[in-house]
Parts: C-alpha cells; structure tokens; sequence
C-alpha cells in the first residue's frame, strides 16, 4: 500500500495523500504494517502476514505488488488484492506457499471478477513473448479445476500490466487477434510509474 493509493481507494476517510500517510505510519508503529523503501524518497506499506508466511520484500515482490495496487487504484471498478490467507481459503487445493499473489478480485453488481496479473517488468524480451505468457496463464487457469466455476460464468481474467502506453497498443492489438483461443478475457493495463521501479532513473 502507498498513501496515494490508500487516498484513491478510500477518499471518503483520507481525503488527501498527508492524511492517509500519517496512518499508515501509525499503523507501522502499532506494528500492524511494515515499512520498505519503494523508488526515490517514496516508502510502501505490507501488513504483516500471519505466522508462518513471509511477504515478498525483495524488488521483483515490490514491484509485482505495486503493479497489483495500481491496477486495483487507477480503475473506477471495486478491486482489491487477494491476500494469501484469502487465497489459502478459498483455493486451497491451488494453494503452496510461496506462491506469487498475482490475484485481485472486483466487486460489482454481478458476480465477483477474479483477476490475474501478468506484469511486463520491462527487459529485453520482446512483446509477443508477452502475449505467449498472458495465452499460457489463460490456459493454465481453464486447466486448473479450482477456477472452474469463475470461468464457467465468465468471471475470470487475465491482466497483462505494463509502464509503456506504445507497448500496450502493441498488445492490445496483438491479443484481439489471439485472445479468441484462450477462452478467457485478456486485458492491458497501463501504470507509467512502474518504469521508475523496473529501470529507474541513477541518482
């Protein structure tokens, strides 16, 4: 969690980023969160998992929940991340620890969206290599019987996240032509402020 998302998420009780902050900050000294440098002076905020589980501090963690936060953040849609112990409970025939919580799920008027995010961490790898991984997580999930029945009422998503807006018209366009095969929707997320975590600025 960061201040501007905790704002965003819930600004009928943190009406600014200064107010939202000085509670997250409260909650580290209530040892309720742990706090961990994100990019430049920017710090993010992890509840502490319970005993036995560990989160992910390293940077491909950080950056693989900060991508999941901003999706959840940046859409008018009701999402939030799926914690482990949610994931743990409602999938445990899916569930080993370890496993990367790449889930969210969206709350509307019709059933609950469980989504997936394939985050795009930049390299040298090319965009269609992209596409294959978000076509693999599709077929993955239409294998793996625990997703059943979202798929079966089409509330099941895979959400490929990426800085670049070109690299996203690219993909976009690339999947219409595929997408029709995996059986599942495949969406393009675009969340610019990744670039300063997967190839940041020196300073």
């Amino acid at each position: 969690m960061t201040e501007t998302a905790l704002a965003k998420l819930r600004p009928d009780l943190f009406f600014n980023t200064r107010v939202a902050r000085r509670t997250l900050v409260e909650l580290v000294r209530d040892k309720e969160l742990i706090e961990t440098p994100l990019y430049r002076n920017r710090s993010c905020f992890f509840a502490r998992e319970p005993k036995g589980e560990t989160e992910d501090f390293s940077e491909a963690g950080k950056i693989r929940a900060y991508a999941i936060l901003a999706v959840c953040a940046s859409s008018s849609a009701n999402r939030t991340r799926v914690t482990r112990q949610e994931f743990q409970n409602y999938f445990p025939e899916t569930y080993r620890p370890g496993l990367p919580m790449n889930y969210y799920v969206e709350l509307g008027s019709r059933d609950p969206v469980l989504g997936f995010v394939r985050l795009d961490r930049g390299g040298p790898g090319r965009w269609d290599r992209l596409v294959a991984k978000a076509l693999n997580d599709a077929r993955r999930h239409r294998l793996e019987p625990a997703f059943e029945r979202f798929i079966e009422k089409n509330a099941l998503e895979i959400r490929v996240v990426t800085a670049l807006p070109q690299k996203a018209d690219r993909l976009r366009r690339a999947l219409t032509e595929k997408v029709s095969r995996a059986n599942i929707p495949i969406h393009v997320s675009v969340v610019p402020e990744l670039i300063n975590l997967i190839a940041p600025i020196p300073s």
